[in-house]
């Protein structure tokens, strides 16, 4: 399957859908955040800016959300009466924010703001934890996440040259397992 995502737009609000695409251009499933999120009545404008998706070898979808500062593990097997449903919502500051947050992280491992933000390309690493490039501080984070438990610990954090990144940074772990951060 390919994933991607497409604008929603109803009145003057505006959510980022996700489509699965099989190999021969169907569309097997559409997820659409008003179906699975609390979105405030008052949410507008670009409430989400969904700017990366990912899914794992279990299936579930990984999103982050640049405008709520906020990151998201989905269930996205077709087969569980939960799809669509949020495993956990993280933010980026810890607050609870518009729409929760699920996991409380462990900030004592890195040096540095304990918060993300801004951030973009939030997937699973080939070691199974987590990655994201945290723009407003320039750097990069991997984390580990207790789905259970509701906590997770930010393991490393990867200076970028930058004080902070452009929309055009990423973060990822090579085939080695060994971090990019730009």
């Amino acid at each position: 399957l390919y994933y991607s995502q497409y604008q929603h737009i109803s009145g003057g609000l505006t959510v980022d859908d996700i489509v699965a695409i099989d190999a021969s251009g169907v569309e097997q499933w559409v997820w659409h955040p008003a179906d699975h999120l609390d979105l405030p009545g008052n949410a507008n404008g670009d409430y989400l800016h969904t700017n990366s998706e990912f899914i794992d070898d279990a299936g579930d979808l990984y999103l982050s959300w640049l405008t709520r500062d906020a990151v998201a593990k989905i269930e996205a097997d077709r087969t569980d009466a939960a799809w669509g449903t949020p495993i956990w919502i993280m933010t980026g500051n810890g607050q609870q924010g518009d729409l929760g947050n699920d996991v409380v992280l462990d900030w004592s491992a890195v040096d540095g703001a304990d918060s993300f933000g801004g951030q973009h390309n939030f997937h699973v690493r080939r070691d199974g934890r987590l990655m994201v490039l945290d723009n407003e501080h320039g750097r990069g984070l991997v984390l580990t996440v207790d789905d259970a438990a509701g906590t997770g610990t930010v393991d490393v954090a990867y200076e970028t040259h930058e004080f902070a990144c452009g929309p055009q940074g990423t973060a990822m772990d090579t085939l080695s397992g060994n971090a990019v951060v730009a």
